[in-house]
């Protein structure tokens, strides 16, 4: 498929309306799933068999990453961010650091990361997000048998180990840390364990935000469930003034030409599900196109299509 700075890609996505970070051109460092955590509520499905491990290791080549982002830009491509997400957890790739120094060199963007934070305990992961203009770690438990619940972590993992790197980087780290959580309905949601988080957020240096998500789309686990607007306020009350709740995206929406739409939404599609809803604000189209494009990419058989609580979301397939 072709991206909005019209090449073929294989390794970037999008650039996609992220919630978190505005219009982000999407990174790919793994090529297909890998990550050492299997979360409840992945958007992606879940992690089982080899693509479960805790093991770094070379997944692409840089010099591939590296002229996809050199076309991308030299073809007009915009964004306002790049980050590193992709299918699993970027700080498992070994070439995280170089993709990470080339990007800075290519693009004028900001660099971003998303990590689980799993590996945070690793100096030389924490010298390869230095480069990293903002890195938004996931803390989603507080509590050992919370974690081994909602995260459903790798063998080899250790819950300690993860949370003393986490404060090891964010004493460290010269950039933005934007520290995302997650709740999810009837596991990390009690008051027991919110106290439990705020404690250890307070122990934290250099967080700039506490994002908080609730499950938006269809998840590797049915009873993945979103918590309500009460209680999302409720958890904001609780992790203090720098937690805000993440909902909808808020930066431009992106202008794109008919013939580029299609490639757009498969792109998006292929980070995480869509429904028409949000392909209709993303693209500033009506929904009944957005619903549409959506369908006849299923036909093609570029997206699958699952139900969850009566509405429609499309998730794209890898080559």
């Amino acid at each position: 498929m072709k991206n909005n700075g019209g090449g073929n890609v294989k390794y970037l996505f999008g650039p996609v309306a992220s919630r978190r970070l505005g219009l982000s051109l999407g990174v790919d460092l793994l090529g297909k799933k890998h990550c050492n955590l299997n979360c409840v509520y992945c958007e992606l499905g879940k992690t089982e068999g080899v693509s479960l491990s805790n093991e770094r290791g070379l997944f692409v080549k840089t010099h591939d990453v590296t002229a996809e982002l050199e076309e991308f830009f030299k073809n007009g491509g915009k964004a306002d961010v790049v980050t590193f997400s992709g299918a699993g957890e970027p700080t498992l790739a070994l070439n995280l650091k170089e993709v990470i120094e080339d990007a800075k060199k290519i693009s004028p963007c900001k660099v971003a990361v998303l990590t689980n934070g799993v590996l945070l305990h690793m100096p030389e992961v924490r010298d390869a997000l230095s480069g990293a203009d903002i890195v938004v770690p996931s803390f989603d438990a507080a509590t050992k048998s919370t974690f081994l619940k909602v995260n459903r972590p790798a063998a080899g993992v250790d819950f300690d180990l993860m949370l003393q790197g986490l404060k090891d980087f964010c004493a460290g780290y010269k950039g933005s840390i934007f520290l995302e959580i997650l709740l999810v309905e009837g596991i990390n949601d009690s008051l027991s364990e919110l106290f439990e988080m705020r404690r250890f957020i307070n122990s934290l240096e250099n967080i700039e935000k506490i994002q908080l998500n609730t499950v938006a789309r269809a998840g590797a686990e049915e009873y993945a469930r979103p918590v309500d607007a009460e209680a999302a306020k409720r958890a904001c009350l609780i992790l203090g003034p720098k937690a805000e709740a993440v909902s909808g995206y808020s930066g431009a929406r992106i202008e794109a030409q008919e013939e580029e739409l299609k490639s757009i939404i498969y792109e998006s599609a292929r980070l995480r599900p869509v429904s028409a809803e949000e392909v209709s604000t993303m693209l500033n189209i009506n929904r009944n196109e957005a619903q549409e494009l959506l369908w006849e990419l299923e036909y093609d058989g570029l997206v699958d299509k699952t139900v969850r609580e009566g509405k429609e979301f499309f998730l794209g397939k890898h080559a």
